[in-house]
C-alpha cells in the first residue's frame, strides 16, 4: 500500500473515500492511517488484515459489502 492511495471505508453504512497515509510495515503485515478517518483524539490506525472487510480498494467493492451488510442486518432483525 502506498502513501497517497483513495481507499474507501464503511462506518455506520456509509461508504467515504480518503488517502492512505502513515504507512508503516511490519513483516508482511502493514498498518496505515486514512485522512479523512478519525475523531479528537486524532487518526485511526488501521490493519492491512481489515483490507477487504471495512476499507476497500475500489467503490465498487465497498458498495457491495454495504449490501452485504445490509442484507445481514436485515436477516437478523427477522
Amino acid at each position: 500500500m502506498e502513501e497517497g492511495k483513495v481507499v474507501y471505508y464503511i462506518d455506520e453504512g456509509r461508504i467515504y473515500s480518503g488517502q492512505v497515509t502513515d504507512v508503516e510495515k511490519s513483516g508482511k503485515e502493514f498498518v496505515f492511517s486514512i485522512d479523512s478517518y478519525g475523531d479528537c483524539s486524532g487518526q485511526h490506525r488501521i490493519s492491512s488484515a481489515q483490507i477487504g472487510i471495512k476499507v476497500f480498494l475500489s467503490k465498487e467493492e465497498a458498495e457491495s459489502a454495504v449490501g452485504v451488510e445490509q442484507e445481514s442486518y436485515r436477516e437478523e432483525s427477522t
